[in-house]
């Protein structure tokens, strides 16, 4: 806990990091519109950020829960497989291995990069609830903006928005 925040705790570091995680697996689209209201930050005065933080989590924690497990299965493996297609190359890969990647490596790459494009299927009963959750996560961490620990899509996002503006 940080001196005089009663709000800064294990606790709370444990949770955003495990929702960040979580964050990191909802669908890009998700996030674009989570986006439209990134002004809360600008509402939450530094006195009350902690607790605001704190109640944004928590209300993002509840509709995670609410969501079935094969969908959070579907969006993690979609997110890793995205990850490991941006690192596989076929050069990456000679350069790494000294190996001819069509004989060694390429039937994984090719398997990731299918992964990597298969769409999670988000039926009406689990979208309002994920769009739910990743706006409160949005907005949490834009709230706790000053521990660096945002989504690297959240600050793309925001980066090219300032531009257009």
């Amino acid at each position: 806990m940080k001196a005089g925040d009663p709000f800064d705790t294990k606790a709370r570091d444990d949770r955003r990091a495990k929702q960040r995680h979580f964050l990191r697996t909802v669908p890009d689209f998700l996030l674009y519109q989570a986006l439209e209201h990134e002004n809360l930050r600008e509402v939450v005065g530094a006195e009350a950020k902690g607790l605001a933080e704190d109640a944004l989590r928590h209300r993002a924690q509840t509709m995670i829960d609410g969501l079935p497990d094969d969908l959070r299965q579907q969006m993690v493996a979609k997110a890793e497989a995205e990850a490991l297609s941006a690192q596989f190359t076929a050069r990456s890969i000679d350069l790494v291995f000294g190996l001819d990647p069509e004989d060694f490596m390429l039937p994984i790459v090719r398997e990731v990069e299918i992964e990597a494009r298969r769409d999670v299927l988000l039926d009406d009963d689990v979208y309002q609830p994920l769009a739910q959750a990743a706006v409160l996560l949005v907005w949490a961490d834009l709230v706790a903006s000053d521990d660096g620990g945002m989504d690297p899509r959240v600050q793309r996002i925001q980066e090219v928005r300032r531009r257009r503006s």
